[in-house]
């Protein structure tokens, strides 16, 4: 079929949401021909990517903003408003396409995000939305001051209202002939539920693929390894994993803790280290390329995550990887993991959370033999439920379902 894709984040060797919306799209153009509508600045990737490996079914279609609407957005400032504009620009873009290639289907990929409109609803094809998903407010007592827990309140509440209240989000909906959602907490939202219950079918944004060269360690040598990778904000829980690092390193001397990433926490988590006497053991690396922070997973024991998010790709990858994780029983970390590769620990106040986080390093650190076999486990789980080879089928069933193909 000849399928239009929205994803507007869609990059090559990324994480997050630009590496979700170029699996996706790959994994759509192995049995499609694809045209994609993408933001402008990935560009660059994108085209480098291809004349490594070319894809025949792959065609971008690139969309911007004019300056004169956008002058304002810097960074990651703006960037909501500015991807809602994004929208009507791809619309005009979809529009003149369409007059010539014919679309048979639409597929809204990236932004994941359970609070925004589809251009494809205003297309005359049918489309798949999805996966889309969102965050459940983090628990108070985890987020790191007042001011984080009012904006994230803050947060929510503007998303509830736009969902209500926006027409377009409304026509998104009822229009679309499947929703893929990424968590039944989504699926439950205002109004989705209400008007489009009996399309909607949970399936995960993310996935991965089993590092062909995972080992499993026979046993700990040295130094024990935990690694954390992810931004440094609140919802990530980068700055539980400092305090719980530094708990269970209070009754240890050969650990020590490696975090990859940046962000406007990282000067408290700087903070934190030092309150705790614990910089010997602690590194920070701003970044680095993503094959390289692969190799790096294998070296770890443990990956620690107490992320409070939807989602959590880079959980995923560690599990590829043959680490098991450590992570919260909250969100999608708590519920990509199971009992056999990884613990779950449950919410609650800050201090008895952070607790019951070092309690579960302790816990490895003191049983390599539990480590062994949860790696084993995490190798399977992902080769199981979330590689993105398994996506191409599962892609197939959903378009044959929504066109009503043979």
């Amino acid at each position: 079929m000849k399928v239009l894709v929205s994803a507007y984040a869609c990059e090559p060797d990324k994480g997050s949401e630009p590496g979700v919306g170029w699996n996706w799209v790959c994994a759509i153009a192995a049995n499609h021909e694809v045209w994609v509508c993408t933001k402008g600045n990935n560009r660059e990737s994108i085209e480098r990517e291809l004349r490594t490996h070319p894809n025949n079914n792959l065609h971008f279609v690139y969309v911007d903003v004019p300056r004169a609407l956008s002058f304002w957005k810097k960074g990651q400032r703006g960037i909501y408003l500015y991807y809602y504009l994004w929208q009507v620009c791809a619309l005009s873009h979809a529009i003149r396409l369409h007059r010539t290639i014919h679309f048979d289907l639409g597929h809204h990929i990236t932004f994941v995000n359970a609070w925004i409109w589809t251009f494809l609803a205003l297309m005359p094809i049918p489309f798949v939305w999805g996966p889309i998903g969102t965050n459940r407010i983090p628990p108070s007592c985890l987020l790191p001051n007042l001011r984080e827990r009012i904006r994230y309140q803050l947060r929510y509440f503007i998303q509830s209202l736009i969902r209500s209240i926006d027409p377009l989000y409304w026509m998104s909906a009822i229009r679309a002939e499947l929703i893929l959602v990424i968590n039944e907490d989504t699926g439950n939202l205002f109004p989705l539920r209400q008007v489009a219950k009996d399309k909607i079918r949970i399936e995960p944004a993310i996935g991965s693929e089993v590092i062909n060269d995972s080992i499993v360690k026979d046993q700990r040598e040295g130094m024990f390894n935990i690694l954390y990778a992810g931004r440094f904000i609140s919802i990530k829980g980068a700055h539980l994993a400092v305090e719980a690092f530094a708990e269970f390193s209070k009754r240890r001397d050969n650990v020590h803790l490696t975090i990859i990433g940046k962000g406007p926490l990282e000067e408290l988590m700087r903070q934190l280290v030092m309150k705790n006497h614990v910089e010997d053991r602690v590194a920070f690396i701003e970044w680095m390329p993503r094959d390289a922070m692969l190799r790096l997973m294998k070296t770890a024991d443990v990956f620690l995550f107490p992320s409070m998010e939807g989602s959590g790709m880079v959980i995923l990858e560690a599990m590829a990887a043959g680490i098991p994780v450590v992570c919260l029983n909250w969100g999608g970390p708590g519920t990509m993991i199971d009992d056999a590769c990884g613990i779950r620990v449950d919410v609650g106040g800050h201090d008895d959370t952070i607790r019951s986080l070092a309690k579960a390093l302790e816990y490895l650190y003191d049983n390599p033999d539990v480590i062994r076999k949860m790696s084993i486990s995490a190798i399977a789980r992902v080769s199981e439920k979330y590689t993105w080879s398994k996506k191409i089928h599962l892609i197939n069933k959903y378009y044959k379902d929504v066109c009503s193909c043979p």
